[in-house]
């Protein structure tokens, strides 16, 4: 290996522990400040560590074939410790700022949607349930007055006939007889 490739391999180290200073920043402000399961949060740890790994030996094959050195190891650490104490704050403000933004941007399309979608639909479901109730309540009207117009000749011969199945027909089934004439009359019982 040239000393060129040891060069370049060892600046591409150094931007891989920067890259992985600023990648543990974004996964801690994203993912662990959110999740409180422990369970869930050590599987996103490891999630997120096996893939810095493969991002680490892909700029390492990259940059000098996949030759693993001694010097890697030192560039990687001295490249996130560069972040640490040099980049990390003013990062942090850009990520904060841009976390604000996104979170505003989906407040304001939440309420888009809510305002020009949800709230429309509702108001349209709404009015057709409550043109469906109206006409039902119509149709059982009309048809309960179908009904007392039918009967209405019945009516006539229950109250002639009634002393006499008073003495015929036994309790229950006069009981019936009478709420059924009760509700076709729109009666209420005393």
């Amino acid at each position: 290996m040239t000393l060129a490739v040891q060069f370049q391999t060892m600046a591409a180290m150094l931007v891989m522990g920067v890259g992985a200073g600023m990648s543990l920043d974004i996964y801690e402000r994203l993912f662990v400040r959110l999740i409180k399961s422990f369970w869930i949060r050590a599987g996103g740890d490891i999630l997120f560590w096996f893939l810095q790994a493969l991002v680490v030996f892909y700029v390492l094959f990259w940059a000098n074939g996949g030759d693993l050195r001694f010097y890697i190891f030192p560039g990687l650490a001295a490249g996130f410790f560069l972040y640490r104490h040099l980049g990390r704050a003013s990062f942090l403000r850009v990520l904060e700022f841009f976390c604000r933004r996104v979170n505003r941007m989906y407040r304001i399309f939440s309420a888009v949607v809510k305002v020009l979608i949800l709230h429309p639909l509702n108001f349209i479901l709404q009015l057709v349930v409550s043109s469906v109730m109206i006409g039902l309540t119509i149709i059982r009207n009309f048809l309960f007055l179908c009904l007392r117009i039918l009967l209405m000749p019945l009516k006539g011969l229950i109250h002639v006939f009634r002393p006499a199945a008073k003495r015929v027909l036994p309790a229950p089934v006069q009981t019936f007889i009478k709420k059924t004439t009760d509700v076709l009359t729109h009666r209420k019982k005393d």
